[in-house]
């Protein structure tokens, strides 16, 4: 399944949840959840066998220009999966990342005038 990680995520009036001075996009959470650098629910970790996996998704999508897209199969978006469950995302963010990743629309797309 290929998967466009620069999709923007949003509020829930349609504007775009911003990270800084950036948008906040499904690469960041993945990333941030895959490298463990957010919190974590107490007692879970991903194995070192899957943290070794994880790196390297989180490297793909990393070189992954444009909005073409990551390929990614269904054990890799399984273990993106888990390590977003172990982080402790509000469910504005989780929640649309899920969908993104499940090819499901988010119902916060944005129209022209939200961009």
């Amino acid at each position: 399944m290929k998967i466009d990680f620069t999709t923007a995520l949003r509020n829930f009036d349609g504007t775009v949840i911003q990270d800084g001075d950036k948008a906040l996009t499904v690469k960041d959470i993945i990333n941030r959840s895959l490298m463990g650098a957010m919190a974590q629910k107490p007692g879970t970790s991903l194995t070192p066998d899957e943290s070794v996996k994880a790196f390297e998704i989180a490297t793909r999508i990393c070189q992954t220009t444009g909005t073409d897209g990551t390929d990614l199969v269904p054990d890799e978006l399984v273990l993106i999966d888990k390590a977003i469950q172990l982080c402790t995302w509000a469910p504005l963010v989780y929640g649309q990342v899920k969908k993104i990743l499940d090819g499901k629309p988010t119902g916060l797309e944005a129209s022209d005038s939200n961009q």
